[in-house]
Order: structure tokens, then C-alpha cells, then sequence
């Protein structure tokens, strides 16, 4: 079942960077839109205490991989990111991330990236979409226009009703272009 969820995931993901990409060009030719790097991966998220129906204060860890990624730059094959971030009244029925921040990237040829975004949730098809759009502010790519969806399956009810969901898979599509 958690392999259907995935499919359906990477396919949403997909074409809301896709859709995200085309509206960036407006219009432009197709040579001004350069595709720097693209990545796909799993995010894990850990959630303490567990999410409930009632509100809390939730400390939610990430740890992100993005791997495969296909860029102009030939070194430059996967990545890493991940936060902890405390969250007041947290719970099951609230969409999350909403808002800016920044975090690091870590490409495996050594480099970084800091990408600046701002966040926005919602429920797509009964799935948690995540998606953060900006900019990389320093680093490998500086200035070029950055997109990430993180897609979640839908929280289990009855651990949301008892125990508390403590955590959760879910798929990354990133895409990092200069216009």
C-alpha cells in the first residue's frame, strides 16, 4: 500500500514541478529556461511527542535525500538536507510548513547551496504536498530559482486517535533552474 502512495507521490511531484517550471518561463523560448539540477528522494520525518487531534507543541526532525539527480554540473549526483523545528499546536488536522525559512542543501561533489524559500501545503488527492519556492541565495547555482515538493501519504487516523503519529516517508522532487 505505502508503495502505491509513493507512485502516486513521485507522479504529483513530477508534474507540479513541471507545471511550476513552465509558469517561471512565461512564455519565454524554450532555451531560456536552463535546467541546472533535478532530484528526486525520500524525506523521513520524526515527530515528538507523536502528532495527536490535539493540539501541541511538536519537536519534528527531517532528514532529506535527494538521489538521483541529473545536473549540468557531471560531479554532481545526490544530495543532502534536513531540520528539527518545534511546532506550537501541532497536530493531525493542521497543514504544516506553511511560511519562509532557509536550509543548506549538501551535494555530494562538496559543495552547498543555501535555498531561501517560502512554504506552502496543501492536500492533493488525499496526499500531504509540501512545496517550498525561491531562491539560492549562496552557494553552487547562486541566484537561479529553486523548487522542492516533499509529497506524504495521508496520516493513519487511528494512530492520530491513540498513540500519536511519530513518523513519516515521504518522496522530494527538487528542481533548480536559471532563467
Amino acid at each position: 500500500m505505502l508503495t502505491r502512495h509513493f507512485r502516486r507521490a513521485i507522479a504529483i511531484g513530477a508534474v507540479l514541478i513541471m507545471t511550476t517550471t513552465l509558469v517561471l518561463a512565461g512564455g519565454a523560448p524554450a532555451n531560456a529556461v536552463q535546467l541546472e539540477v533535478t532530484c528526486v528522494g525520500t524525506s523521513s520525518g520524526t515527530m515528538t511527542p507523536g502528532l495527536t487531534y490535539t493540539p501541541q507543541t511538536v519537536q519534528i526532525s527531517t532528514n532529506l535525500i535527494y538521489s538521483p539527480c541529473v545536473s549540468t554540473d557531471p560531479t554532481l549526483t545526490a544530495a543532502t538536507s534536513g531540520s528539527v523545528s518545534s511546532f506550537v499546536g501541532a497536530s493531525c488536522l493542521m497543514l504544516p510548513f506553511v511560511g519562509s525559512g532557509s536550509f543548506t542543501l549538501f551535494w555530494n561533489n562538496g559543495n552547498t547551496s543555501t535555498f531561501t524559500f517560502n512554504a506552502a501545503s496543501a492536500i492533493v488527492g488525499g496526499l500531504i504536498v509540501l512545496t517550498r519556492t525561491g531562491t539560492i541565495t549562496a552557494g553552487q547555482f547562486q541566484g537561479a530559482t529553486a523548487i522542492r515538493t516533499v509529497t506524504y501519504p495521508p496520516l493513519n487516523p487511528l494512530e492520530c486517535r491513540t498513540t500519536g503519529v511519530t513518523s513519516n516517508i515521504g518522496v522530494i522532487a527538487l528542481s533548480v533552474t536559471t532563467i
